[in-house]
């Protein structure tokens, strides 16, 4: 539900087709409240070492095993806050409605942008350590 109205509101449209009356604004606070309550949702799940292990250990293995090359992922809003968490440790928004992540690994080297900003280098070992 909150993917809906995140899209929605971050293309300017109204929150719904179905009857026009309910303007893009009239429901903002209860959006906002919505993504308050899946912010700390997440925050649970994600702050909690085995469970984040859990989530997010397949994808980052795919991606620091992957042959050298271009490969491209795409995922919800949900996974790029679980990598986040992996290698920011701190996050206390909901990422940006289509928010990037690039993880760029050069022979042993590896490094993690979010919207453009490095938030994480280091080894690929150390990664691996991570899970």
């Amino acid at each position: 539900l909150l993917d809906h109205f995140v899209c929605r509101r971050s293309h300017d449209l109204c929150y719904t087709d179905v009857n026009e009356s309910y303007s893009r604004g009239e429901f903002d606070e209860e959006v906002d409240e919505v993504k308050r309550i899946l912010e700390m949702r997440f925050y649970t799940y994600y702050t909690d070492p085995q469970l984040l292990k859990f989530i997010i250990k397949p994808l980052v293995n795919d991606v620091i095993n992957k042959p050298v090359g271009l490969h491209v992922y795409s995922c919800h809003d949900v996974t790029v806050l679980s990598i986040l968490y992996l290698f920011e440790k701190k996050v206390w928004e909901w990422p940006d409605y289509a928010a990037y992540v690039v993880v760029e690994i050069e022979e042993e080297e590896v490094e993690v942008f979010y919207k453009g900003d490095r938030i994480w280098k280091g080894k690929v070992k150390e990664v691996e350590g991570m899970l």
